[in-house]
């Protein structure tokens, strides 16, 4: 069991370190969707909005054998996970694909816990999000309110700037990754691809 701090929020997160348990998973390899998607569906859109899962994951109930995987020891005695936690590695593939599902159909494009809404003008961005609201107060899915944007006419979404005019790599987040260091191994490689990757159509234009 370890603490995540975010430098951002003050809230504590708990993860636990499954490395055995996640070289024992199957993982589903569900498809991201990607910010070019997104943007195809955003298209003609002047008006956004965007609504952010809080503590994603934990709003996935585990069954019962799953929740047995998650059983990890403490001084005060063994305790076991009954919502999805931190450090699987399969749980972005799960988040993912569960959101899609809940929100199909709906005027809206989901990228892990991170939901946009767009509209042609006020009146029709408007509508879109209160049908959006509605399936999120059916599902009960829980939202971070410091994190919500409503109603602008641009909004930054998994590192990219979406206006009514075009599509742009958020600055802060090009700017990260032309500070970071040389990747020196595995681990640092594979970070760096993963933070680049999402952003490296953007780069050049």
């Amino acid at each position: 069991m370890v603490t995540a701090h975010k430098k951002d929020n003050p809230e504590i997160r708990l993860c636990i370190n499954p490395k055995d348990l996640n070289t024992a998973l199957k993982r589903p390899h569900h498809p991201m969707r990607s910010v070019e998607e997104v943007a195809a569906q955003m298209s003609g859109a002047t008006v956004f909005s965007v609504l952010d899962a809080k503590n994603s994951f934990w709003q996935i109930r585990l069954d019962k054998k799953s929740s047995m995987l998650t059983t990890f020891s403490t001084p005060c005695g063994r305790y076991r996970f009954l919502w999805m936690p931190f450090g699987i590695n399969s749980a972005s593939e799960i988040f993912q694909h569960t959101m899609e599902q809940l929100f199909a159909g709906y005027p809206c494009s989901v990228i892990v816990d991170d939901i946009i809404v767009g509209g042609r003008g006020a009146a029709e961005h408007d509508a879109n999000l209160n049908k959006v609201l509605e399936r999120v107060r059916e599902v009960n899915l829980k939202l971070n309110p410091n994190k919500c944007k409503f109603r602008l006419d641009q909004v930054t979404y998994v590192g990219h700037i979406f206006t009514s005019n075009d599509l742009k790599a958020d600055p802060a987040k090009t700017t990260a990754i032309s500070n970071m260091p040389v990747p020196s191994d595995v681990t640092s490689l594979q970070r760096f691809l993963g933070i680049f990757r999402t952003s490296a159509t953007l780069q050049y234009h």
